[in-house]
Formats: structure tokens, sequence, C-alpha cells
């Protein structure tokens, strides 16, 4: 019996017998303009609470966990949509004319909710 997994490495082992090369892994998205929207945002240090001086070491570690968390899920494009949430440049027409910010959204808020969580003193 040939299970899926099975199929996909016989399929993969008769391409590299062929010489036909394997489909390409997609890229990461490029998250310097997110980087950097996240590591200078205020609105994180306000989420993060506390002094602005003990907050940003905690944003430097959340965006960190925040790029690397979405930086296989999303795209460049919906990187710089992400950074303009975080510098304050989005608009309600902005974020409606992207057609996918909602779903964006939801990636972003389950990798954000994860990547806080990491950051937050246990209670």
């Amino acid at each position: 019996m040939r299970t899926p997994a099975l199929a996909r490495d016989l399929a993969l082992a008769a391409c590299l017998c062929l010489g036909w090369a394997a489909p390409a892994a997609a890229e990461d998205a490029d998250m310097s303009a997110f980087d950097a929207a996240c590591t200078n945002s205020t609105i994180l240090l306000e989420i993060i609470g506390g002094s602005a001086e003990d907050a940003a070491p905690k944003r430097t570690e959340l965006c960190a966990c925040l790029v690397t968390a979405l930086a296989p899920e999303i795209s460049t494009d919906d990187a710089a949509v992400l950074a303009a949430d975080l510098d304050g440049s989005a608009t309600d027409e902005s974020r409606s004319a992207y057609g996918r910010y909602e779903a964006l959204s939801e990636v972003a808020g389950g990798a954000f909710d994860q990547c806080f969580a990491a950051i937050a003193p246990a209670e």
C-alpha cells in the first residue's frame, strides 16, 4: 500500500534518477522593513508595558521572534503591510485595499500571541 509520503518520495527519486531538479522551496520574505518598524515601534512598547527602558529589550526579543516566525509564512509585500501597521503609517483605506489583509492579520496575530507569550513574565 502506497502512502502519500511514499508516493512523494518515489516521485522525487524518479526525478533525481532522470536528472530533473526538485521544485525549489519558496523563499522566506524579506523582513528588513518589518524588522526596522518593529524594533522602533512605540506601539509595541506600550503593549509590553512598564518603562520604555525596561520594555525596549523585550521589544527587541519580540521582534526577533516575529521575524523568525513570519518570514517563511508571508510574502515581502505582506511584511511591508505589517511594517506600516507597526510604524503607524497604515490607514483603514490601505488595509482595505490590501486584499489579503484579513488573512495576513490572522497569521500575524497567531505569531504575535506565540512570541509575546515567550517574552511575557510568568505570573
